[in-house]
């Protein structure tokens, strides 16, 4: 009901929602979204460097907004990054929590989320988490979609978790994407990626600030050199003339 009461074009708009007594069960009615989500396009190849920079910006745009209005997402991936015909929508907000005046960006509960896009703090039994384990899971889910391969892995929760809390993976300007990345494009996933949050970008603003300055001084103008063999399909198209 609270995401029904704002809408925002990088944020997959809710119409209505209820429940089902008689069923026992919850429905929401929201937008249909044509292009599919960024996990399927991960099984034909990995993002472009322009593709992963409209990316960013534009779910970046649409957390600063939940997260001004009240809501932490929680389960940043890419299956819940959607492509439309006017750019990237975040969908999914289904283990979102509001913001209580108490709790300022923090808030207890119980551990929520997907295991390899979670943050160190969320994986922690208390559950403990606050803006800045938005931008964590939004670091992991850009890592993956730049290089095709997951920043943290392993056969069971066990394997990844103590991964996760060591911030123990290959760097993002060392993996072999068959690319070259420019500098200031790692320096901002890896830094969204910190182990502590005290590290990270405090807040999705100071993120997507971070990203325009960059993108206005042409610091991601250096050109990708890509590997022939990989293939590429249009995502996020409503920025990629710029």
């Amino acid at each position: 009901k609270i995401l029904a009461q704002f809408q925002h074009p990088n944020i997959v708009t809710i119409y209505a929602s209820g429940t089902d007594n008689e069923q026992n069960l919850s429905w929401i009615a929201m937008e249909y979204v044509t292009g599919g989500d960024l996990r399927e396009h991960l099984k034909q190849c990995p993002l472009t460097l322009s593709e992963a920079i409209n990316v960013l910006e534009q779910a970046c745009a649409g957390l600063e907004h939940a997260h001004k209005n009240g809501i932490l997402h929680r389960d940043i991936k890419p299956a819940n990054l959607l492509k439309s015909d006017s750019g990237i929508k975040i969908a999914d907000f289904g283990l979102g929590r509001p913001i209580t005046k108490t709790s300022g960006l923090t808030m207890q509960g119980i551990v929520v989320g997907t295991i390899e896009y979670m943050s160190p703090e969320q994986a922690e039994s208390n559950g403990n988490v606050d803006a800045r384990s938005d931008i964590y899971s939004f670091g992991v889910t850009m890592y993956e979609l730049i290089t095709g391969q997951r920043a943290f892995s392993g056969t069971t929760p066990f394997d990844v978790i103590p991964k996760i809390r060591s911030g123990e993976t290959t760097p993002l300007g060392k993996t072999k994407t068959g690319k070259t990345l420019p500098r200031a494009f790692t320096a901002i996933v890896e830094r969204m990626m910190m182990t502590d949050p005290e590290d990270r970008y405090q807040t999705i603003t100071e993120l997507l600030e971070d990203i325009r300055r960059r993108k206005t001084r042409g610091a991601f103008e250096q050109k990708a050199q890509v590997d022939p063999a990989v293939t590429t399909a249009s995502v996020g198209s409503a920025d990629e003339k710029t």
